[in-house]
């Protein structure tokens, strides 16, 4: 924790970070970096379009812009 922002993090079981900095003032991130996690599961470990030989950008294109629109919302769910 600093004076001037909050940092909130998950780690998965497989050492996958999601981060997210926030004004001090905001409350726990915890439900909301556990969304952004289950997207990740949903949108890119289980594409079977999916291969490791692929451009990150391709991959996850569908990962980052569900994840714009959910950390944008103010639902979490």
């Amino acid at each position: 924790r600093a004076n001037n922002y909050k940092l909130h993090f998950l780690e998965t079981a497989t050492g996958l970070l999601f981060i997210l900095t926030t004004d001090p003032s905001a409350p726990d991130m915890r439900e909301r970096l556990l969304a952004c996690s289950s997207l990740y599961n949903e949108l890119v470990v289980k594409n079977p379009m999916a291969t490791s030989d692929q451009p990150t950008e391709y991959v996850c294109a569908d990962f980052m812009s569900a994840l714009t629109k959910r950390v944008s919302s103010r639902d979490v769910a």
